[in-house]
């Protein structure tokens, strides 16, 4: 199959859904239900807020969500090469590599672009609803009155009239978490969460040191660093920044490609 088509890469994403559909109807109710639950648990305890609960407080509350639900969801690729049967019956797919990787990315943007959204919205309005009128009227808890409901706009988190630095970086960072995750749901299968959050612990540390280590060497040798401009206003470090970040996203695909191909023999 030298050819990409875009039939057999729906007829994947099709059958990932069928294959694990209790695992995403699950996971859909697990995840409304736990951020229901976190909004009440946080409506009690800023209930004192003199302005209340608005937009802003909603993003602070949705970009932990995002990041949660990259982790989670992106560390799940690859469900069928976790056992040897579905691993073989995965593998003898009409469908070549690259298909395969195009599906598991298609299938886990949508769920995190399109669905998981959805779901914080819907968590939103049931929490709103619980908070004020079940639990103030039978526990005698009494919300803010001034809760916000949360519109649509708010889940737009880049943040406004940022140079385009800011922009690159911010999304560099969503995108390398993302891939990472992605090429550990291959490498490590199902302790994906646990191994490739820590190896991303490790690289940020060896990457904060060794940028300690820099800093300091400049100092030491009388060089401003804020001097050290790519463009205007843009440091050099962060464009270093921005090129690693999207480079290594891309590396991270080209490396899950290869270690799907080497599975396959």
């Amino acid at each position: 199959m030298n050819s990409l088509s875009l039939s057999r890469i729906l007829k994947l994403i099709k059958f990932e859904f069928l294959m694990h559909r209790k695992f995403y109807l699950t996971m859909l109710i697990g995840a409304l239900l736990l951020i229901t639950l976190v909004f009440l648990i946080v409506w009690d305890q800023t209930r004192s807020f003199s302005a209340g609960w608005i937009q802003k407080h909603y993003q602070y509350m949705y970009v932990w969500y995002l990041l949660a639900v990259i982790i989670f969801i992106v560390g799940q690729s690859f469900k069928d090469l976790r056992t040897k049967a579905s691993s073989e019956r995965y593998l003898l797919l009409p469908a070549s590599n690259l298909e395969k990787l195009l599906a598991q990315v298609f299938t886990k943007v949508s769920l995190i672009l399109i669905v998981m959204p959805i779901v914080f919205w819907l968590g939103s309005l049931l929490a709103r609803g619980i908070g004020l009128s079940l639990m103030r009227r039978l526990l005698k808890i009494n919300f803010s009155e001034k809760i916000e409901f949360l519109s649509i706009e708010s889940l737009w988190i880049l943040p406004e009239g940022q140079s385009w630095a800011a922009y690159a970086l911010f999304i560099g960072i969503i995108f390398i978490v993302f891939s990472s995750m992605f090429m550990g749901g291959v490498y490590f299968g199902k302790l994906s969460v646990v191994f490739t959050p820590l190896a991303k612990v490790l690289f940020v540390l060896i990457t904060l040191l060794s940028s300690m280590a820099l800093f300091s060497w400049h100092r030491n040798n009388n060089i401003n660093v804020d001097d050290l401009e790519v463009f205007d206003g843009v440091p050099l470090f962060v464009f270093v920044l921005i090129l690693l970040l999207f480079s290594g996203s891309f590396l991270s695909y080209v490396i899950s490609y290869y270690k799907l191909k080497e599975r396959e023999v």
